[in-house]
């Protein structure tokens, strides 16, 4: 286990009253394990001979960061605890917790929030996290799973022919992520988005996220003197590469200031952006460019550089792109028009890769050897942001392009880091913020209740809450093991004591509020003598509070 002297950690001792409505696992009950008695005593000799599974920790936000978040993961520890599982509740900052699940890998397990975002309204976004070409120490494969048979089903759905034939797809592959329990799935919250009424009008409901997403920016429009949107974030953003911005924290500002051929609307379907037409023909597909785009320093931007930037981030496998790009044979120009020539036909073509993929520059971009190494300090995109400038861990400013085909009517955009969200929400209570940029659960957003300063937007969550397994090391990439710990996640508790009710069981990585959900991928129940047969089949054996690895456990460096 990786070093802990980052971390604050917390017992969960204090978690008793909140607890008082779970049931409580008592380690005598059920069927004796392997190696005891008949009276559930483990032989003494046996248990000398068997390899204590060693205190892990469980990840989660400090009470300052999230503290409904911190409560859930308390919560968990304490099931879990109950079992004998050797679990630590360790909290680190929202960086923190970032750096470790999406560049080095460094944890156990880890609970973490999925935000419902324009992306994960295609299944391809939540799928493509348990994908093995994501699994490196920088992909978003956080738990490490790697299955050839979901691997196949993947990349089948990207290439499928019609949304029938791929919605089948999508639904075979949760089925086995569900069999193989990489993540422990809680629930699906419902979502809330506050925005500052007081100074601005226009908020939208879009299908992506309440109050903050990309169609609010564009359409706020200021109500007195304030004329630039202030956005209240936790983090701040890492990286404005589009080559290398994974992350949500990156992936939306450069989304601000650089323009894809398609953008999901609103209402969830795919809209002509800086394509003026989208032509399907089989395995040809042919985009016409809207006229009169230019570059934020002037430069017109031309069919050569669309079919440059495809061309680019195949080449040097850019990180968010490289897998969905593969389907890509061949990338032409014609006139105004760029042509693709993909591998095999594909419904997903235009919302996966024709909606997500930023437009680069050529002229910049073809000079620079180490693309995904580039800082990109001062990025040159096309679209209706412009950056202005930023300040590490404090703000990214951003004008107005007034000469974008679909201008913003405020005049610019900041994103503030606040560090945690109550200070997020103290922000937009006084004024000194207009959005969040996370959405808010029911009970969080009940401060705003009858306040006229403060409108809110509520939403049927497709979002997920749950637990990373990392499947890297043991005993973690024992399913039995990965089941057990699900089957002690109290998921109906969690709900009714920390979400006042809001929010719904989950069963799948897709939510059923999305089309692409399988119905017959129902939550895992919370069942604590389950979860003791799944370790006793699994030869795991508990004894007097501590659990041992299977009899034929083989220690890590022993040979």
């Amino acid at each position: 286990m990786k070093p802990r002297s980052a971390a604050t950690r917390a017992t969960s001792a204090g978690a008793a009253l909140i607890l008082s409505a779970m049931v409580t696992v008592s380690c005598t009950t059920g069927p004796p394990p392997q190696g005891t008695d008949g009276d559930g005593e483990a032989n003494v000799a046996d248990v000398e001979s068997l390899t204590p599974v060693q205190p892990f920790e469980f990840i989660t936000t400090t009470t300052a960061d999230n503290p409904q978040r911190f409560e859930v993961g308390r919560i968990i520890v304490e099931s879990w605890e109950q079992l004998g599982i050797p679990v630590e509740l360790a909290t680190y900052s929202p960086d923190e917790m970032a750096r470790r699940a999406f560049s080095t890998k460094e944890y156990d397990t880890y609970l973490i929030e999925y935000s419902p975002t324009v992306e994960r309204l295609d299944p391809n976004d939540l799928l493509s996290r348990f994908y093995s070409g994501n699994a490196g120490d920088d992909g978003s494969n956080l738990s490490g799973y790697q299955n050839p048979e979901f691997d196949e089903l993947y990349d089948k759905q990207l290439v499928a022919v019609d949304q029938e034939s791929r919605a089948d797809l999508v639904r075979r592959a949760q089925e086995l992520v569900a069999e193989d329990v990489p993540v422990g799935l809680l629930l699906h919250p419902t979502y809330v988005g506050p925005y500052n009424a007081e100074d601005w009008s226009g908020a939208v409901d879009a299908a992506e996220a309440p109050a903050y997403n990309f169609w609010s920016l564009l359409e706020m429009t200021p109500t007195g003197d304030r004329a630039t949107l202030v956005t209240a974030t936790i983090a701040g953003t890492n990286t404005l590469n589009p080559l290398v911005a994974t992350g949500i924290e990156d992936r939306l500002p450069v989304s601000y200031i650089y323009d894809s051929l398609v953008r999901i609307g609103p209402g969830a379907t795919p809209e002509l952006w800086a394509a003026e037409s989208v032509d399907v023909d089989g395995t040809v597909v042919t985009v016409t460019l809207r006229d009169g785009m230019a570059f934020h320093d002037g430069t017109p931007v031309t069919a050569e550089d669309v079919a440059f930037t495809f061309q680019y981030m195949k080449e040097h496998e850019a990180l968010a792109f490289a897998s969905r790009l593969a389907q890509v044979d061949d990338v032409s120009v014609d006139g105004d028009q760029v042509v693709f020539e993909l591998a095999q036909p594909s419904a997903a073509f235009e919302t996966v890769v024709l909606g997500s993929v930023p437009i680069l520059p050529r002229h910049i971009w073809e000079e620079i050897d180490d693309p995904l190494g580039y800082d990109n300090a001062e990025p040159v995109g096309s679209g209706p942001f412009e950056f202005d400038s930023q300040r590490r861990d404090a703000e990214l400013r951003m004008t107005a392009n007034e000469e974008h085909f679909s201008p913003p009517n405020a005049d610019g955009l900041v994103l503030t880091v606040y560090g945690s969200r109550d200070a997020m929400i103290g922000a937009l209570e006084t004024g000194d913020a207009d959005l969040l940029s996370v959405p808010l659960t029911i009970p969080q957003a009940a401060r705003f209740d009858g306040s006229a300063d403060v409108g809110v937007i509520e939403t049927g969550g497709y979002g997920w809450l749950g637990v990373h397994y990392n499947m890297r090391k043991p005993p973690f990439d024992d399913v039995r093991f990965r089941r057990a710990l699900s089957m002690l996640i109290p998921a109906e508790d969690v709900i009714d004591i920390v979400y006042d009710g809001s929010g719904e069981p989950a069963g799948s990585i897709i939510a059923p509020v999305l089309p692409w959900n399988n119905p017959d991928v129902a939550p895992l129940p919370y069942d604590p003598d389950g979860a003791r047969a799944e370790l006793e089949a699994a030869g795991y054996v508990i004894d007097a509070g501590t659990l041992y690895y299977p009899p034929d456990h083989q220690p890590e460096g022993d040979e």
